[in-house]
């Protein structure tokens, strides 16, 4: 979790992309897109793709945080 945490602390790996246990996959693009909720520590993803608002995933479910190849970057 403190992981997490410290990755939304930060927006130099940004965009980044979570694999869930199920395999769903979502992109977000910077650290304000997402938070941690303060009671259950779920991941809270606000989604600007798609017709939900946002979507909260529990942290064991994370399988998977990469951050993905922004424009221009070579590589």
């Amino acid at each position: 979790m403190r992981s997490v945490e410290r990755l939304l602390g930060s927006a130099k790996h940004f965009p980044v992309e979570i694999t869930h246990s199920r395999g769903d996959r979502h992109v977000f693009k910077h650290p304000d897109h997402a938070t941690v909720h303060p009671k259950t520590k779920d991941l809270i993803i606000f989604l600007d793709d798609r017709e939900e608002f946002s979507l909260a995933i529990n942290p064991a479910h994370i399988v998977q945080i990469r951050p993905l190849r922004r424009r221009g970057e070579a590589a």
